[in-house]
């Protein structure tokens, strides 16, 4: 019998190579969690009807940046699209309060490949507290030019690792 770590450790593995291919894989029990969604209309949730409703949230977050366009005068060149960090901020404290495995591994996956979320604010000058994990870095927070109105700009997405011990333990 497989255990939960396991599980999830194999569809982290499936989850990347697929994201690294291009090709959308929508998280098991979900509709709306992955590239897209398969979802008949707003209200059609899958059996993981919490971890579904963050997503939907996500995705029908207006304040974005398409694949290959402009807006708040910065440029999207990558094929998924850039979400402002308040969508972001929000579609993580969704994840984070659900404690489950699949929110676990959702999150995982779409912080680690998923670099910016953009927002308005003074003109950053440097790096305050940078984030590390394994490869990557990420900045947390960041030092601003007060002295300059503030702009649209990127910034860094933390990356997930909110980790608690009923989420690496448990039997869910």
């Amino acid at each position: 019998m497989c255990s939960r770590a396991l599980l999830l450790a194999a569809f982290l593995t499936v989850a990347c190579v697929a994201q690294v291919l291009g090709i959308g894989v929508i998280v098991p029990g979900t509709k709306w969690c992955g590239p897209g969604n398969v979802a008949d209309n707003y209200n059609d949730l899958g059996t993981e009807r919490e971890l579904d409703v963050c997503c939907r949230a996500h995705d029908n977050c207006q304040e974005k940046i398409s694949p290959y366009d402009e807006a708040y005068g910065l440029r999207n060149d990558g094929v998924f699209p850039i979400f402002s960090c308040e969508c972001e901020a929000a579609f993580r404290s969704c994840l984070t309060s659900l404690h489950s495995y699949h929110s676990l591994a959702l999150g995982r996956i779409y912080y680690s490949s998923k670099e910016v979320c953009f927002g308005y604010g003074h003109p950053t000058v440097s790096c305050a507290e940078t984030q590390r994990h394994l490869f990557e870095k990420r900045c947390l927070s960041y030092r601003v030019d007060e002295g300059k109105p503030k702009i649209w700009q990127f910034y860094d997405l933390a990356l997930y690792t909110h980790v608690t011990g009923s989420e690496e333990d448990s039997d869910d």
